[in-house]
């Protein structure tokens, strides 16, 4: 024993990977210190691809989960939880021509858990009873059409939150330190996010110039149709925007460097990254980031949930 269960998913945490395994899964099951809305996740076990263990949030689901990972998501499943490990990384771009990227500067990030897939609508309407979204037919499409505001008053209800800015970037470079998680130039985006490109021009959705390739999809589509980064997250390019926790700020000066979100007082404000399926690959990059007004609704703009791993008090 020696100090329960939170202090122990500490120590572990700190000694090993497996150990980090063990202990997390002991600790979803045994005490609600050590994380947010314990009692509502199935451990499913580590991705095939990855190796990052996954976790099945039974509010959002449609029923019991069962476990297993690397299976495709369904209307029925809930939120679908990666633990992403503890690490470090640069965020943001000095080679950028946008000063909101920076100055890049090294960041901390502490382990955490954030959604494989952007919220879908089938999960916003168990975990809310509401079905805000504009591109309705497919209960996998990510839901969109909800403020900041909405989603900071829904999501704590069933354990859940937003990512901050830093733990969105880290999930979404996934080790890598190109414009893309793919790379640095546009080869491969065909496969990995929904973006403005012809199939867009088709259906009229796109905002600005096309990209050269078809990928069959205009509006936002199910979530998990495009391959995933190396942690295993699917449509961190595209498909829809997803707010972060964070006010946002035209520039790096005076940013966290421990993962933390900025909230600056009087900044109403809030950051979204990821671009969407009607903006061009280059407002996808992994250091892209832009700010909206917390009660404005988009149909581009959706949401990918996060959840914090904590010591026992």
């Amino acid at each position: 024993s020696g100090g329960g269960g939170g202090g122990f998913l500490c120590r572990c945490w700190r000694r090993g990977r497996r150990r980090r395994i063990a202990a997390l899964t002991l600790a979803l099951g045994r005490r609600p210190d050590c994380v947010d809305g314990f009692v509502a996740v199935v451990p499913l076990g580590p991705d095939p691809a990855s190796g990052l263990w996954e976790f099945e949030h039974v509010a959002t689901a449609a029923g019991v989960p069962t476990p297993g990972s690397g299976r495709p998501p369904t209307a029925e499943r809930g939120v679908v939880l990666v633990l992403v490990p503890e690490g470090p990384f640069v965020m943001g771009s000095n080679a950028s021509e946008a000063r909101e990227e920076k100055p890049a500067h090294a960041v901390q990030v502490p382990a955490f858990l954030v959604a494989k897939y952007e919220m879908t609508q089938a999960q916003w309407q168990r975990a809310t009873g509401t079905e805000p979204s504009q591109f309705r037919g497919d209960p996998r499409r990510p839901v969109e059409q909800v403020s900041w505001e909405e989603i900071s008053a829904a999501l704590p209800k069933v354990g859940l939150r937003l990512p901050t800015e830093a733990e969105w970037e880290y999930a979404a470079r996934a080790g890598t330190t190109t414009d893309w998680w793919t790379g640095d130039d546009t080869a491969g985006l065909a496969s990995a996010g929904n973006l403005a490109d012809l199939a867009s021009k088709r259906s009229e959705v796109m905002l600005f110039d096309s990209e050269d390739w078809d990928d069959g999809h205009g509006p936002p589509c199910p979530v998990g149709s495009y391959r995933p980064n190396a942690f295993g997250l699917h449509d961190t390019i595209g498909n829809v925007w997803e707010w972060c926790e964070d006010t946002y700020q035209p520039g790096y000066e005076g940013a966290p460097s421990d993962g933390s979100a900025w909230i600056v007082e009087g900044v109403t404000n809030r950051s979204y990254r990821s671009g969407s399926f009607a903006y061009p690959a280059i407002t996808a990059r992994s250091a892209s980031r832009d700010g909206y007004a917390r009660t404005n609704r988009d149909r581009e703009v959706g949401l990918r949930p996060a959840m914090s791993i904590r010591p026992a008090r």
